[in-house]
């Protein structure tokens, strides 16, 4: 009967035996995070290679790791304890052909992600891999939200465009009027073309840097230097961190990210270095910040006392320091050490005390645009609150505050973002309940 339907076209795959259960999870979490680099470099010494070529072909790192698996289990299910030397070179080679195969995949994910669209390009770069897809099984899910997100932008901008008395067709020409002066949805009178140029003045100003006159209510200044009192010395060795398992793990993975964003870059050792020591504290979405610990350093820094703004926020800016460059020849103070790797901060890190003033200045023109715009905007650092005394403008100050923002190259944390007015509103842990509160 088989033979007068006919042979299969593909043949059915065979399994082999079942991995141990202690084994499956090991080399699981090594494919997933890859091994620490101490760890891979005493067993790179432990094992050197031979003098032939690795083949590193990703389906025979497959059938090695079959063969190990089928090897080890084999050992582990024999009594005595003549073969635990065995057991564990074999294990050792496969934590290295597993690290091995971790690297082929990171490497076939860059290479993805450098050919697709911005819309969705973060949203397959959060993902994590699992044993079947690079992007997870849920990857069209993470598409459709992706795509989803893209669409509310556009819809707010649009709306902003109308608000910030912008044609819609049109929206990088505002709108004629038949006055020299028009009234804004606001109730305001402005000028509709002295308008764009001044939001044109702060954007160009906040983006290229450029120093203003202190008379001038829409300046900022951010040179990316830092204001010493003196330059800092190395008060001898700035010692090694010391970190659990899990800390190495969950570093390691800030760090990857952060070498990703161009926020930090690896160096060689320079004269005058400062090296400062690294921790991590939880974000209250489940994840984790990477902090520069630059107590020392900080005793160098000549502080500025300043007035923050009010409590309150309904927008958060994601990663917002990262977007201040520090001059060049201040990097070498922004250092630290980690896996006997050295890294510096290109950007503002977390934990420069003179950080939270350099920021309020730069959003200074911002807010100043805003508030000559009759919205009432509070700003604490890198949380904005923005209040209206009904739906509708408070609906308008979001929109509109958010297209600058953007324009500006901040990146909205849209898990902390609230665009619907609402009479509750949480900030900085605390729920506002106020009518006006959106």
């Amino acid at each position: 009967m088989l033979d007068v339907i006919g042979q299969p076209l593909t043949e059915d795959r065979q399994l082999a035996e079942p991995v141990h259960s202690k084994l499956a999870s090991r080399w699981d979490e090594v494919l997933r995070l890859g091994l620490p680099k101490e760890e891979k470099g005493e067993l790179l010494k432990k094992y050197p290679p031979p003098n032939m070529s690795i083949v590193q072909k990703q389906a025979k790192l497959q059938a090695c790791m079959s063969a190990l698996a089928q090897a080890i289990t084999l050992l582990m299910s024999m009594k005595g304890d003549n073969h635990v030397p065995i057991i564990e070179w074999l294990s050792n080679t496969a934590k290295l052909i597993m690290d091995t195969m971790h690297d082929e995949m990171e490497i076939r994910r860059s290479l993805v992600l450098a050919n697709v669209n911005l819309t969705i390009k973060d949203a397959l770069a959060s993902s994590k891999a699992d044993e079947k897809y690079l992007f997870g099984g849920n990857l069209s899910d993470t598409l459709k939200q992706a795509q989803a997100t893209n669409k509310d932008v556009q819809v707010i901008a649009k709306k902003s465009a109308i608000v910030a008395g912008q044609s819609p067709k049109n929206p990088k020409n505002p709108t004629r009027h038949s006055s020299k002066t028009s009234t804004s949805a606001y109730g305001q009178q402005r000028s509709g073309r002295k308008s764009q140029r001044c939001l044109n003045a702060v954007l160009g100003r906040i983006l290229k840097g450029e120093h203003t006159r202190r008379s001038d209510k829409y300046s900022c200044e951010c040179d990316g230097r830092i204001p010493f009192r003196a330059l800092p010395r190395q008060r001898g060795s700035a010692g090694r961190n010391s970190f659990s398992k899990l800390e190495t793990v969950r570093i390691g993975e800030l760090i990857s990210k952060l070498l990703l964003k161009g926020v930090i870059v690896k160096c060689e050792p320079v004269k005058g270095q400062f090296l400062s020591k690294i921790f991590i504290i939880p974000k209250p979405y489940g994840n984790n910040r990477l902090i520069l610990n630059l107590k020392d350093s900080n005793d160098y820094v000549s502080t500025e006392h300043f007035k923050l703004e009010n409590y309150k926020t309904a927008i958060n800016l994601k990663d917002a320091y990262y977007l201040l460059p520090m001059d060049k020849s201040h990097r070498k103070f922004l250092r630290f050490e980690f896996e006997n790797e050295l890294y510096k901060y290109t950007c503002l890190p977390c934990g420069l005390n003179s950080g939270p003033l350099v920021f309020t200045k730069l959003l200074n023109p911002a807010v100043s645009y805003f508030r000559s715009l009759g919205f009432i905007s509070v700003v604490y650092l890198d949380d904005i609150l923005l209040i209206g005394k009904d739906f509708d403008s408070c609906a308008k100050n979001f929109a509109a505050t958010r297209t600058v923002l953007e324009h500006l190259n901040f990146i909205l944390h849209e898990e902390k973002c609230h665009p619907r007015p609402e009479q509750r509103c949480p900030f900085l842990g605390l729920k506002l309940i106020h009518r006006e509160c959106c």
